[in-house]
């Protein structure tokens, strides 16, 4: 029987387009296209956004990011300078961007549960950068459009946005590349969009595809996991995946489904996303003494990838968990 396990830490290949990387233009890759920097902003600037229009007359100075992987996108743009504080601890950045962020203030070390208004206001922003679906509601952060009302703006990356699919790692490109717009900064971002390029490029997708479930659930007994038309979906797709949940809606990490169906569905590899609270080892275990997950293919053979959460939203991560998952698809060949 093969015994194998991928962790996917998301620290390795070549850096990111960090403050210092940026000034140096990626070299051309085999396998893509390098986008040129834009011209300098000209303000007032519109950005639709999840269907609202958010309009800037100048770069944003107070921007509070809401989740890790918007604060390593504003790292690696060299804007600590332009963030009021962040959500998120600092160890649970990338190893290369935590020196730049050192002056940008913690306001919480974790977003769950929510910080109060009164925190997120305390910390005087003029921009709110979410990269997760449901940050402004009620039960969250709040709406976007009482925070409108205090002159406050606010965004989602793309993939956060209620959508029926069609969200690719081009879709994280683009917002990383309108952020560069929306600061100012048009090399920084066309070169990290090529330095995440080159790293996705780099891929050599398993073949042939693997059959993969993921598994996002917060809890052991939970079979939760991706639909089709995500970000997540195309970074498998792209690595030598193939989603056997990716008839369901593009829903984030949220259709619930049902273990005859997975066994019916037998995937060859089951990508974990890693959740602090839940350590994969907690979850592996439990599969391995499930009598039904015992009959899956990937549990009997342990085929397991475990990919941190960050890496499955929009960020400067992506590029490379494409490579790792598809070290991790070819693991077991």
């Amino acid at each position: 029987m093969a015994r194998w396990l991928v962790v996917i830490v998301a620290v390795l290949g070549s850096i990111v387009a960090s403050p210092v990387a940026a000034q140096e233009a990626t070299p051309p890759v085999a396998g893509y296209t390098p986008v040129e920097a834009e011209g300098p902003t000209q303000y007032p600037l519109t950005i639709e956004n999840c269907g609202d229009e958010v309009v800037f007359d100048a770069a944003p100075e107070r921007v509070l990011t809401l989740a890790p992987n918007t604060t390593e996108i504003l790292l690696a743009l060299g804007l600590a300078d332009h963030m009021a504080g962040m959500i998120g601890a600092k160890d649970q950045l990338l190893p290369e961007l935590q020196a730049a962020a050192e002056p940008v203030e913690v306001i919480t070390e974790s977003a769950f549960p929510y910080p109060s208004r009164e925190v997120v206001l305390a910390a005087d922003p003029d921009l709110l950068l979410s990269g997760y679906g449901g940050d402004f509601t009620e039960g969250a952060y709040g709406t976007r459009e009482s925070y409108a009302e205090l002159e406050i703006q606010s965004m989602y990356l793309t993939d956060a946005c209620e959508s029926d699919g069609g969200v690719t790692l081009d879709t994280t490109y683009q917002d990383i590349l309108t952020l560069g717009r929306i600061f100012d900064v048009p090399q920084a971002a066309a070169d990290l969009v090529n330095q995440m390029q080159a790293d996705a490029a780099s891929v050599q997708p398993a073949d042939p595809p693997v059959s993969v479930f993921v598994f996002g659930g917060d809890a052991v007994e939970e079979n939760i996991t991706i639909g089709g038309g995500g970000l997540l979906d195309d970074m498998i797709t792209r690595a030598g995946g193939s989603n056997i949940f990716a008839d369901l809606p593009n829903s984030g990490h949220n259709n619930s489904v049902s273990m005859e169906d997975i066994v019916a569905r037998n995937p060859e590899v089951i990508v974990i996303i890693h959740y602090r609270a839940l350590p994969a080892e907690e979850i592996i275990a439990y599969m391995k003494a499930d009598p039904s997950w015992s009959q899956v293919s990937a549990v009997h053979n342990d085929r397991f990838v475990i990919i941190d959460v960050t890496s499955t939203v929009p960020g400067v991560r992506n590029g490379r968990a494409i490579a790792e998952l598809s070290a991790g698809f070819a693991g077991g060949a």
